[in-house]
């Protein structure tokens, strides 16, 4: 579903005191590190997308200040809760531009990329909202709410499933980069495998490994 207009995209980041805490026993002091680089990664993927005209980060500690700074850019207060930073970024964009299509976006996608963003708005749902899971089908990666359209959002464990009963219709893509999330070393490693960020990549070679098959036992503290 192409929007004429471009696309919003809410992206809200937590404090690095709380994400990724899932992975602190294997990764140790690298856990708030790997956050930052997440989430810069998954910024600039998506600001590589010509479907997105603006992305709203909601909190946004630890991504450099000059990737803020941005033209297309606008970073809101972290307001704490996910689901209170997704309702704060979506109501802000409306009042800006009442009929805006929204794309809520995970900030823990390290392997994202910009031509993942245009297949998912291209099979987006063009009048509902629209959901796309996660690589285990059980967590949310990205709501689309086109103009028009809202969702009262549950972020966390089953998340999909809350979204679906909610009103929003699952996006049928083809997107393993794109629904990568990462919070356990599983994860990290699956991400690794298909390849990250540069943000991501230069914190992983300051770890010092070229695959994360060995990380627990070299890494963690």
């Amino acid at each position: 579903m192409d929007q004429l207009i471009g696309w919003t995209v809410v992206l809200p980041v937590k404090g690095l005191e709380h994400a990724k805490r899932r992975l602190a026993p294997d990764v140790g002091s690298w856990r708030m590190s790997l956050a930052a680089a997440f989430a810069a990664d998954t910024l600039e993927a998506t600001l590589a997308s010509a479907d997105v005209l603006r992305v709203l980060v909601v909190g946004g500690e630890g991504i450099a200040g000059s990737t803020l700074a941005q033209p297309r850019v606008t970073q809101l207060p972290d307001v704490g809760d996910l689901d209170a930073a997704v309702s704060r970024g979506t109501t802000w964009a409306r009042e800006q531009v009442p009929h805006c299509p929204i794309l809520v976006l995970q900030a823990d996608l390290p392997c994202l990329r910009a031509s993942d963003l245009e297949n998912l708005v291209d099979a987006a749902p063009a009048t509902r909202p629209g959901v796309l899971a996660d690589a285990e089908g059980l967590g949310t990666v990205a709501l689309t709410l086109p103009a028009g359209t809202s969702l009262s959002t549950a972020f966390g464990a089953g998340s999909f499933a809350h979204h679906v009963r909610a009103g929003a219709d699952p996006i049928d893509v083809r997107a393993p980069h794109l629904r990568r999330d990462v919070d356990t070393l599983e994860h990290l490693r699956d991400a690794v495998r298909l390849g990250v960020g540069r943000a991501t990549r230069q914190v992983l070679e300051r770890m010092q490994f070229p695959s994360a098959q060995h990380l627990t036992a070299r890494w963690a503290d």
